[in-house]
């Protein structure tokens, strides 16, 4: 369950997550076409999260935009959209972490049923 932000100060987002995180998803076989979506936090404790649809690298449309406050607190990252949101507020265990093929610095979101989410730094 997420923890109450209304009306209470933001606690400080740790250093490690700040910042932008991005993750693709491609659409079809040709590689011409994807999903990107992207969380952007900021050490005092709020976030943007953007998905858009890409036709190439320069041509994207945004499909969704919501912005909000955000908490992490004992491995579990929560947000609340302070904006229109589809998702609403929702939680998730985290931990950021180095991709163990290539190294690169990544957020990994514990979905339901064993599932992972991740985002890597931009």
């Amino acid at each position: 369950m997420y923890p109450a932000t209304t009306g209470a100060a933001l606690a400080p987002l740790p250093r490690k997550l700040v910042g932008s995180w991005t993750t693709e998803q491609w659409l079809d076989q040709s590689g011409s076409q994807k999903i990107v979506r992207r969380y952007v936090f900021s050490p005092e404790g709020h976030y943007s999260y953007t998905i858009a649809q890409c036709q190439s690298s320069t041509d994207c449309v945004f499909v969704a935009q919501e912005s909000g406050d955000a908490q992490a607190t004992h491995g579990l990252l929560a947000v609340e959209p302070r904006t229109a949101s589809q998702d609403g507020p929702r939680s998730w265990p985290y931990t950021v972490d180095r991709d163990p093929v290539v190294g690169d610095v990544r957020l990994v979101l514990a979905l339901a049923g064993g599932q992972t989410d991740i985002f890597y730094r931009d």
